[in-house]
């Protein structure tokens, strides 16, 4: 069963709080191995602990339409996504939040591939709609979820696990990915400010996961009226550590029609995840 204490303090849950909760030098070395890939395991009882969200309520706008129904090599680009989550989490309760008015076109196809899925109507910001998730997979009396974007339809098991099994060592966990390219800091004018140290710089990917009673937390901390990109950053602002986890597989998100070749061009040579 799952604490009341932490259910009834999600915001817009009846009784919860309602006020809501902002020398440059030159070395020669040998470069560094690449990371070596090993199965990753969640053991049983940990995995019955987790639920996993996935958020694909957005109006699509930068792409022109509903871009989680484009047809890929093994399903939509919601069905890959949620084929994925399923693969590295089986007993783990699934919640899928998507715009009001799609739930019923998405229902019957997702119910009959997924049982057991439940989908949700989502908010006008994407930190609504993982509110939304959270309530809604709180029910299941999991105490940690993974947020997933359901436009990443190449999350690859093994990533999604390493973020499950990260959730053991700090209260937020990032999938992130390294900046191969040099990165500036530049005036609204487009002079540039700075050359930033990529070393110190990530790419945020998810699934990113959290244990539920810091999510409620910060929500009770940060002003609502504040907007945060991701939980991540929402943790961030309450004060809470927040651990990255590297991205060992390509993991692109589906935004606009330029992604999409990419994406589709990836399917072209890569193994299925």
């Amino acid at each position: 069963m799952r604490p009341p204490s932490v259910a009834d303090d999600v915001p817009g849950r009846r009784g919860g709080d309602q006020r809501g909760i902002a020398e440059r030098g030159i070395t020669k070395a040998e470069p560094p191995p690449l990371p070596v890939e090993r199965p990753v395991r969640v053991g049983s009882e940990e995995r019955r602990g987790i639920g996993v969200i996935c958020v694909g309520a957005g109006r699509g706008e930068r792409f022109g339409g509903d871009k989680l129904a484009v047809e890929l090599p093994g399903g939509t680009v919601l069905e890959r996504s949620l084929a994925a989550l399923a693969d590295a989490l089986p007993e783990s309760p699934l919640v899928v939040v998507l715009p009001a008015e799609r739930v019923s076109w998405w229902e019957p196809r997702l119910v009959r591939a997924f049982p057991g899925v439940r989908l949700v109507a989502g908010g006008p910001r994407r930190q609504d709609s993982v509110q939304l998730g959270v309530r809604t997979i709180l029910e299941s009396g999991v105490r940690s979820v993974l947020i997933h974007d359901a436009a990443r339809p190449l999350v690859h098991r093994d990533d999604i696990l390493r973020v499950a099994a990260a959730l053991g060592d700090a209260p937020g966990v990032v999938l992130c990915q390294k900046i191969p390219d040099t990165v500036k800091r530049v005036d609204e004018r487009g002079w540039v400010v700075k050359t930033l140290d990529r070393a110190e710089l990530r790419l945020a990917l998810t699934p990113q996961g959290f244990r539920i009673d810091r999510l409620v937390r910060a929500w009770r901390m940060v002003d609502q009226a504040v907007s945060w990109t991701d939980e991540g950053m929402l943790l961030e602002m309450a004060g809470d550590p927040v651990v990255t986890v590297e991205a060992l597989h390509p993991n692109p998100k589906l935004t606009t029609r330029h992604d999409l070749a990419r994406i589709r061009s990836a399917l072209g040579t890569e193994a299925s995840p």
